[in-house]
């Protein structure tokens, strides 16, 4: 996948949810979902890979909170395939997952969209609350109770 094939896979999706004008800049594009969760998409033409991020909005960054961040990122069984990250400049705990963009569909799109959604959800809440992290998240919902923007 080039640069424009990504750029067509974005905007797609975008109009798929009601959102024509999402489309990859220099910098990526951001678009908001119900939750509400912000899902940045960037795409690397050198590696080839689409990049999903997410921040979680409230939570803070104590060492229990971080520890349990990190120990999810093991086998990323956690995290829906995401991995935990620090964003520095802003202070905030970030999901992030990367997708082979070569075999990148629309339909493989929407479901990693929506589960890097549902797990932001869900450790947003899970660190936020302080509850214990050990569970993964609920089972997955429609990608339209989950993705409305």
């Amino acid at each position: 996948m080039d640069k424009q094939q990504a750029d067509s896979l974005v905007a797609e999706f975008g109009k798929q949810l009601g959102l024509p004008d999402l489309a990859l800049a220099d910098a990526g594009c951001w678009a908001t979902f119900d939750g509400p969760v912000t899902v940045g998409f960037a795409f690397d033409p050198e590696s080839g890979t689409m990049t999903l991020e997410a921040r979680l909005d409230g939570v803070d960054l104590d060492p229990d909170r971080m520890k349990r961040a990190m120990a999810a990122n093991f086998c990323w069984m956690d995290t829906g395939g995401a991995v935990f990250g620090l964003d520095r400049l802003g202070d905030q705990l970030v999901l992030r997952r990367r997708l082979p963009a070569a075999s990148l569909d629309l339909a493989g799109l929407r479901s990693a969209v929506e589960a890097l959604v549902i797990y932001t959800r869900a450790w947003t809440n899970r660190l936020g609350a302080g509850e214990q992290a050990e569970q993964a998240p609920a089972a997955r919902r429609p990608i339209e109770a989950v993705l409305r923007a």
